[in-house]
């Protein structure tokens, strides 16, 4: 799976940081922070030393003087023991799967798992998910992101790291290491980052914590107020508030998934756009940020489309591991996000479509013809994977019908459909907070970290 790669940088950015005089990292005279690192079950095994490279390089982010305002964070880090293995959700589809691999091992951990579907939301095209201000340390990260380009990985480790600590999304410029979208040159923090950062993790367990900064207990504050507050530059807020250009918005990491608020701006001829680009197989690795800035457009003229996008393709088996993850993340973006059209325009094509898939409708299933030959009717796990993307696909959309699709769901006692059960479960707990707070505020309050 290598999808959403790099963040690419327009043409004068990059120039000026590319022109930056830049400092070599300083040492660390402190004691390294020691992390335990897992690996699921069924990730590709890993040893010390690419641990230890992937380590090193989150330092050196931390370090380095990247640009002219980064400030230099004096923090290293170590492996403690071995590789461990962990079993349990692979595939992190709900809050009680997060919670479940949050809570594995020692104190200080990154996990190791295949696919995030769920940080705070349902969200398929994130890539780590973390609590938000505990004790400890707590991160899970895809693997092909932790053993791919190790400078990208150097990078989302750090942004975990700074959220562990307490820090939230800054967004700005898109070299800003808290920024919501990083690529491999988003190394630069402020005095407030670099000073949280500084702060060691303490032994005491955290329990109980969850994505989107759901921790009972909120972080303690600094000891020197005068940092607490650090505003955003006006050319930096400029910035963000400005609207790229769609296919440079795509062509982005977004750790936590596409952020809702700047791909609803686009509109409807930035949608066409994005449907010639999910017709483009060399787009394949960006798809799933593509299916979801469409279906964050909400325009019903795009629901056909990703229809055939999600029934359509080549068979599972006859591609790569790595494509089929790909391709089936962006297919899973799309069932769970066409509730955003549905919400926005009650479009019942989708809805209909969606509450099939997530019944397992065996016609809908005849349909989607990439689906492994191996795969029970309804009961099989990509079958299952997609059933609970649907599941919330229907809780977005916010209609009165859609719960009783989710309760009969979560009443079934159909054999191998435990995941969806418990996606349904979850969805029709949040189904309130969707209506009552409408779709921005969702997706802002509740997005993971």
């Amino acid at each position: 799976m290598n999808r959403r790669l790099y963040l690419l940088f327009p043409g004068a950015l990059l120039s000026l940081v590319l022109s930056v005089a830049l400092s070599q990292p300083s040492e660390s005279t402190s004691s390294p922070v020691e992390l335990t690192v897992l690996r699921h079950e069924n990730v590709q095994d890993f040893d010390r030393d690419q641990v230890k490279e992937v380590l090193d390089e989150m330092g050196r982010v931390l370090r380095k003087k990247d640009c002219p305002d980064d400030v230099p964070c004096n923090v290293s880090f170590k492996q403690k023991g071995k590789v461990g293995v962990f079993t349990g959700p692979n595939v992190i589809s709900s809050q009680a799967d997060f919670d479940a691999i949050i809570g594995l091992g020692d104190r200080f951990n990154i996990k190791v798992v295949s696919s995030i579907d769920f940080c705070g939301a349902f969200m398929p095209s994130a890539v780590a998910c973390s609590p938000v201000g505990i004790p400890g340390t707590s991160i899970v990260v895809e693997e092909s992101f932790f053993l791919g380009d190790v400078a990208l990985a150097g990078v989302i480790l750090a942004h975990e790291y700074g959220h562990n600590r307490g820090l939230q999304h800054r967004p700005g410029s898109l070299t800003n290491l808290m920024n919501p979208g990083v690529g491999p040159d988003s190394r630069c923090i402020n005095s407030f980052e670099s000073q949280r950062i500084r702060q060691r993790p303490s032994a005491a367990e955290a329990e109980g914590v969850h994505a989107a900064g759901k921790h009972p207990h909120p972080p303690a504050e600094l000891p020197q107020a005068a940092v607490l507050v650090d505003p955003l530059g006006t050319a930096e807020a400029a910035e963000a508030n400005r609207q790229e250009d769609v296919k440079k918005f795509v062509h982005r990491v977004y750790l936590h998934g596409v952020p809702y608020e700047q791909a609803s701006r686009y509109t409807k001829e930035d949608a066409k756009t994005l449907l010639h680009m999910l017709d483009d197989p060399k787009e394949q690795k960006w798809w799933t940020n593509i299916v979801t800035t469409i279906c964050f457009i909400g325009d019903e003229s795009t629901v056909e489309p990703l229809i055939k996008f999600v029934n359509g393709g080549p068979a599972l088996e006859s591609v790569s591991s790595r494509e089929s993850r790909s391709v089936l993340d962006a297919k899973k973006a799309a069932c769970a996000h066409m509730g955003v059209i549905v919400n926005k325009t009650g479009n019942e094509t989708a809805y209909n479509y969606l509450s099939k898939i997530a019944v397992a409708n065996p016609a809908t299933l005849r349909e989607l013809k990439w689906m492994p030959a191996t795969e029970a009717p309804g009961g099989g796990s990509v079958g299952a994977e997609l059933a609970v993307a649907a599941t919330w696909g229907l809780a977005v959309s916010g209609k009165p019908e859609a719960a009783k699709t989710l309760e009969k769901i979560n009443q079934q006692e159909a054999v191998g459909r435990p995941k969806v059960q418990r996606a349904a479960n979850e969805a029709l707990k949040t189904m309130p907070t969707i209506r009552k707070s409408g779709l921005k505020k969702y997706f802002t309050e509740h997005h993971g970290h």
